[in-house]
């Protein structure tokens, strides 16, 4: 069961990525066109503050899902809903915290951004930090489907939904060439992957609504948290040293050779793939 599991799960993630890389790279060669430079350095700018702010999840998700293989494995429900309630508590914590801090950040995001050229800059900060913080109260859901070895339905309604999200962005760039559109598709996008993601959840795994207000002993959570303490400290190193290249780049240099290391950064993480 393991066995097939993960080979679905390695061959839609690479089928998945495969089409999307490919349109990626088309669309990003259409905005390139048809945006100016700076809008490529907002991108990268406001991807690596929130991935900053996102610190404040600080390794919740992987010790959870951790957390979850044991119970999932022996058919512990009971376990598995408890763990659940205080996943989902935790991560709408996370959710508002990442709101809050993101907000507070609107008054000093000039200094962030060297030389301007970006109208409604304030606007479009606010919808990459909606789309962000939203994503946390319901994407703990997903964690449910790692633990039960199906992971694969997470991709493949992340891919799906990705391409066609980049289709109408391709379309929104081409013809209408309205940036704040494009960021609303983005929105709408991730939205729509994770609602569509806790119906699986909740139709496949209807005994996490029986009662919501239950949590695990406190044995257990003091060893999650340990478990997140000890996460946060690589988290925090990864994203420190992964996720400011193009926030230093627009503070010092200016968006727009922040967005053209965007492209060359996207370049590389195609690679990696």
């Amino acid at each position: 069961m393991r066995t097939r599991s993960s080979l679905r799960m390695l061959a839609v993630s690479f089928l998945g990525q495969m089409v999307n890389l490919a349109l990626l790279f088309v669309s990003r060669r259409l905005f390139v066109q048809h945006f100016a430079q700076e809008y490529l350095g907002v991108n990268g700018l406001f991807s690596n503050i929130l991935t900053v702010l996102s610190l404040a999840e600080l390794g919740i998700g992987t010790a959870m899902v951790y957390g979850l293989y044991q119970p999932a494995a022996e058919g512990d429900k009971e376990a598995v809903r408890r763990l659940m309630n205080l996943y989902r508590v935790l991560y709408r914590i996370v959710g508002g915290a990442v709101l809050v801090l993101g907000a507070a950040l609107l008054p000093v995001l000039p200094y962030f951004v060297r030389g301007g050229g970006v109208p409604r800059l304030r606007l479009i900060y606010c919808m990459y930090l909606f789309d962000t913080a939203a994503g946390y109260f319901l994407s703990y859901k997903q964690s449910v489907l790692a633990a039960h070895q199906e992971a694969w339905r997470t991709t493949s309604v992340t891919q799906a939904v990705r391409s066609v999200q980049i289709l109408l962005q391709m379309a929104v760039t081409v013809w209408l060439e309205d940036f704040y559109l494009y960021l609303a598709i983005q929105m709408c996008s991730q939205l729509t992957a994770n609602l569509i993601l806790s119906v699986i959840v909740d139709r496949r795994y209807p005994f996490l609504r029986e009662d919501r207000k239950e949590y695990p002993s406190q044995e257990v959570r003091h060893s999650l948290f340990r478990q997140v303490s000890a996460l946060s400290l690589h988290r925090l190193g990864g994203v420190f040293v992964s996720h400011t290249d193009n926030l230093l780049i627009s503070m010092f240099r200016g968006l727009a050779e922040a967005g053209v290391y965007s492209n060359y950064q996207m370049v590389l993480n195609s690679i990696r793939l």
